[in-house]
């Protein structure tokens, strides 16, 4: 007669993973002034997506308005369980951009996250962009509004920028408020930037932990600092919007530093790396590698960096970095 098997079936609870609280917000934009979604009736903002570098619309993408509140990450006897499984919201609205890669969304006043694209850590042909996650406040009045997409920093740090590189010039289209996304599949995509995602990956994979989703504004700063790490010693420091980075000079691909981050315990002077590498909660990601980075008069045979980041509505907090999110 077979066993039962009753001593391993600990209860599971589900929790939203809290930690790091710090003295700063979570979300700088926060200080817009606090709205309550029962005093004004629905209103409907606006925005439109390019394609980044091109400038060009793009129709058919998903857009869908989520509730600020992070997804909840089940637990088993106080751990997340392995393989990790996370029970997110619904959206509040959804839709497609049009033929002019316009799009609209409907909802009461407050505080959501923007998601554009397929939110989806796989990147096959047909889809292979980034996904955009970004804050978006609505308020009470006008009825409609106008979405604006970060731009360049003016200085550092602000609120709702991406932060500059010295000597980087980013392509006109970033420069703007126009919500885009990256191609990642093109040669250099697909030999410089995916592969790191899928080394990235596979780490988090033997943890028991979720796969990460490419994200526009990680893939931005990536470039802006490979560009910076390449120039070196340029004397101007990285201005990151997440303490999850690691940069590695020499070796053979992404896999290298990847496996580095996993494996090495946190350290001061590596603003957070290691520790953001194993969060359940690190969700976001952008990165490259490449074998032959010439940017003279430096040349390194072999660079890499990436950027990690927690999902923005999870309350935690990096001390090293002044504005810690877009």
């Amino acid at each position: 007669m077979p066993r039962r098997r009753t001593a391993s079936l600990a209860p599971i609870v589900v929790l939203a993973a809290c930690a790091q609280r710090g003295a700063l917000p979570a979300n700088p934009v926060a200080t817009l002034p606090a709205l309550h979604a029962h005093a004004a009736p629905s209103v409907r903002a606006w925005g439109t997506l390019v394609d980044d570098p091109h400038g060009y619309p793009l129709p058919n993408v998903p857009v869908k308005l989520m509730p600020w509140q992070p997804c909840k990450i089940v637990m088993r006897n106080g751990k997340p369980l392995k393989p990790e499984r996370r029970i997110c919201p619904a959206p509040v609205a959804r839709t497609t951009t049009g033929p002019k890669g316009f799009f609209s969304v409907t909802a009461r006043p407050g505080h959501y996250l923007l998601v554009i694209g397929t939110d989806s850590p796989a990147l096959p042909p047909a889809n292979a962009r980034p996904t955009i996650h970004d804050n978006a406040w609505l308020q009470p009045t006008p009825a409609a509004q106008h979405l604006l997409a970060p731009g360049a920093c003016t200085t550092w740090p602000q609120a709702h920028c991406l932060p500059p590189f010295y000597g980087y010039q980013p392509p006109k289209v970033e420069l703007t408020h126009d919500y885009r996304l990256a191609e990642l599949n093109t040669p250099y995509a697909r030999s410089v930037e995916v592969p790191c995602l899928a080394d990235f990956d596979a780490q988090r994979e033997l943890r028991g932990l979720a796969p990460m989703v490419e994200d526009e504004w990680l893939v931005e700063s990536n470039h802006g600092v490979l560009w910076d790490y390449t120039m070196e010693p340029s004397g101007h420091a990285w201005h990151g919007f997440t303490g999850g980075l690691g940069v590695i000079q020499g070796g053979s691909s992404c896999a290298d530093l990847a496996s580095w981050l996993f494996t090495q315990p946190t350290q001061p002077w590596q603003g957070n790396g290691s520790w953001y590498a194993v969060q359940p909660q690190t969700v976001w990601f952008g990165g490259g590698f490449s074998l032959y980075n010439a940017h003279p008069p430096h040349v390194h045979s072999s660079f890499g960096s990436l950027l990690y980041a927690f999902d923005a509505r999870y309350d935690l907090h990096d001390p090293n970095v002044p504005v810690p999110w877009p």
